[in-house]
């Protein structure tokens, strides 16, 4: 533990000295949190390269990894593919391939629709015999900050929510909530109904953005086991 810590520290210094990305990736290798989505879109022109490090990912004591990127077709439309593995006896690393389209972009009254689907190889039944069905999803999305506003009465940074629902580890529902407190540093919290545990999931994370191409991430799965993660975005042109 001690290392990974120090191994992402260096990161950090390193990406920093490099140069806020727009999007990053969740385990699963598609935008969004730590294991949900939201209906951010990767950039076409900046190819996403991630990787993740999950302590006791599946609950049973057993620590999780995944390397892999998410790349934006059109404006509209991203891909990604991840190989995730696991330390668990019995169980091999597999790919993971994914796809999100943004089927209604935001306006200032209404929200986002966000639809896609993660394993569409059905390979994480790999991981969990009961995830049988590849895991698509519908989300909507909405900046939620003039509402935080309304409800503490003062101004606050940038609140973004989205909930969802549809098979595989999203059968149920789920739900995410996200503030922008600096230009540096997000702050996140998620919730799954049937996660890769097919168990409910609360997580918790803070993203630090070091810059237009790097953010690293770090956090706590169900508030209790630790979680990093590395996003860089490699700029075309």
């Amino acid at each position: 533990m001690k290392n990974l810590l120090v191994i992402f520290l260096l990161l950090a210094l390193v990406c920093g000295s490099i140069g806020a990305c727009s999007a990053a990736s969740s385990i699963y290798g598609i935008s969004g949190l730590i294991e949900t989505p939201d209906d951010s879109i990767a950039d076409v022109a900046s190819p996403q390269l991630t990787g993740f490090y999950a302590a006791d990912l599946l609950d049973t004591g057993s620590n999780g990894t995944s390397f892999g990127g998410v790349l934006g077709v059109f404006p509209k439309l991203e891909v990604g593919a991840v190989a995730i593995g696991s330390d668990a006896n019995g169980v091999d690393t597999q790919a993971l391939l994914n796809a999100k389209y943004r089927l209604f972009s935001e306006t200032l009254l209404a929200p986002s629709v966000t639809v896609g689907v993660v394993d569409m190889g059905k390979r994480l039944k790999e991981f969990n015999s009961q995830i049988d069905d590849a895991s698509a999803f519908i989300l909507i999305g909405k900046n939620l900050t003039s509402v935080a506003e309304g409800v503490s009465g003062r101004v606050i940074k940038p609140v973004r929510g989205a909930v969802g629902f549809g098979t595989g580890i999203y059968r149920g529902g789920f739900a995410s909530l996200s503030v922008a407190v600096s230009p540096k540093f997000d702050l996140a919290v998620e919730y799954l109904s049937n996660g890769l545990s097919q168990d409910s999931t609360f997580n918790g994370m803070v993203r630090f953005n070091a810059n237009n191409s790097c953010s690293i991430s770090a956090g706590a799965l169900d508030m209790k086991d630790f979680y990093a993660g590395l996003n860089y975005s490699v700029t075309r042109y």
